[in-house]
C-alpha cells in the first residue's frame, strides 16, 4: 500500500497547480500555434500583422478561457503520483490558482523563446526586445499575460479574495 498522507501537504498543491498550468499551456499552445500560423500566412498578408494579431487575440483568449475552466473541473479528480490508482479531490484555492496561472505563463513565455531561437533564428535578447517594443508582439504579450491571470481571476470571479473561501476551497482531500 502506498502512503498517500502527503497528498494533504502544500507541496503536493503546488505540484498538482503546476501540472494543470502544464496542462493548460498545453492545450492552449497548441490550438494557438495553428492560429498564429494562419494569421501569420493568410490573415496578416492580407490586413497587416496589428489588425491581424487583433482579430485572433479575442479568439485565443476565449480558447484559453475554456481550456482553463475546464483544466479546473477535471482537475478536482488528479492521480496521486505515486499510486496511479488513487485519485484525490483537489479543488484549487486562490494559491494553486495562481501557481497554476504563473506556470502556464512561464511554460509559454519559454516555448516562444524555445521556437523563436530554433526556427526563427534569433538570439533571446532579439526576442525579449521584440516582445516588449513591436507593437503586435506587445499586443500578443498583454493576451499572454491574460491566460496566465484567468486562473486567478475566475477564482476571483466565484468567490471574490475572501481568505474564507480560500479555506473552504481546501477542504480535505479524499
Amino acid at each position: 500500500m502506498y502512503d498517500t498522507s502527503h497528498s494533504n501537504s502544500p507541496a503536493f498543491a503546488f505540484v498538482v497547480a503546476v501540472v494543470a498550468g502544464f496542462r493548460y499551456f498545453v492545450v492552449v499552445f497548441g490550438i494557438a500555434f495553428i492560429l498564429g500560423t494562419i494569421r501569420s500566412l493568410v490573415i496578416a498578408p492580407r490586413v497587416g500583422d496589428i489588425p491581424a494579431v487583433l482579430i485572433e487575440t479575442p479568439i485565443i483568449l476565449t480558447v484559453s478561457w475554456k481550456a482553463m475552466a475546464s483544466i479546473l473541473r477535471t482537475n478536482k479528480t488528479t492521480m496521486v503520483p505515486e499510486c496511479p490508482s488513487r485519485k484525490t479531490n483537489m479543488p484549487m484555492g486562490m494559491q494553486d490558482r495562481l501557481v497554476m496561472g504563473t506556470a502556464a505563463f512561464a511554460f509559454l513565455i519559454t516555448a516562444e523563446l524555445i521556437l523563436s531561437v530554433t526556427a526563427f533564428g534569433k538570439t533571446p535578447r532579439q526576442f525579449y526586445q521584440e516582445l516588449t517594443t513591436s507593437p503586435p508582439h506587445v499586443i500578443g504579450l498583454v493576451g499572454q499575460t491574460a491566460f496566465g491571470l484567468f486562473p486567478l481571476l475566475d477564482y476571483m470571479l466565484k468567490f471574490g479574495t475572501n481568505p474564507q473561501h480560500q479555506q473552504a476551497a481546501r477542504v480535505k482531500r479524499v
